[in-house]
């Protein structure tokens, strides 16, 4: 199995310079399966966090939504729902290895359970899901002529499955509501 992943154009013209590199071993079927990573490491992951800062349990990973244009688009969909006065949750989601508990989005009856927390996580989550959709349809148009099969991986911890709230999961556009 090879894992790519896909940032912008530039990988995107490396991986296809890779593909025709690799074509003889496709066709040979030495390569049968490729996975393509929708995020660092090669995968979306639970929790959200960069593998130099590590990541301590049981650290609720942090939201990735620090471009202009995200937080344009937040606004709009609050407005759409009728509050525009909306905002991202900012520090009150915390950062990588804060517990539940420790900050107001999370805690117990936290922000994330107001219709304002519910608005953002739904959103978050179909931001990540389009991204994920977008470097996968990229990935399929290089790998079209190829007969192997396309994977991406979501990671998880795999823990604490049982808990209302699963901030870790959401911090990479899970759903627990």
């Amino acid at each position: 199995m090879i894992c790519l992943f896909l940032y912008g154009r530039g990988d995107y013209m490396k991986i296809k310079e890779l593909l025709e590199n690799m074509a003889d071993f496709m066709a040979a079927g030495l390569i049968k399966d490729i996975e393509v990573g929708p995020g660092p490491a090669c995968g979306m992951r639970y929790p959200s966090f960069p593998e130099i800062q590590g990541w301590a349990f049981p650290g609720i990973g942090e939201f990735q939504y620090y471009g202009k244009n995200l937080q344009k688009d937040f606004k709009v969909a609050a407005a759409e729902v009728g509050h525009p006065e909306w905002e991202m949750p900012g520090e009150d989601a915390g950062e990588y290895n804060d517990s539940p508990e420790s900050i107001k989005f999370f805690k117990t009856n936290g922000t994330y359970l107001t219709e304002e927390g519910k608005l953002f996580l739904t959103w978050y989550s179909d931001k990540l899901i389009v991204h994920a959709d977008l470097i996968l349809d990229k990935a399929n148009l290089i790998f079209l002529v190829c007969k192997v099969k396309l994977a991406a991986k979501v990671r998880t911890a795999g823990f604490d499955n049982f808990q209302v709230v699963a901030p870790w999961q959401a911090s990479i556009g899970g759903t627990f509501i």
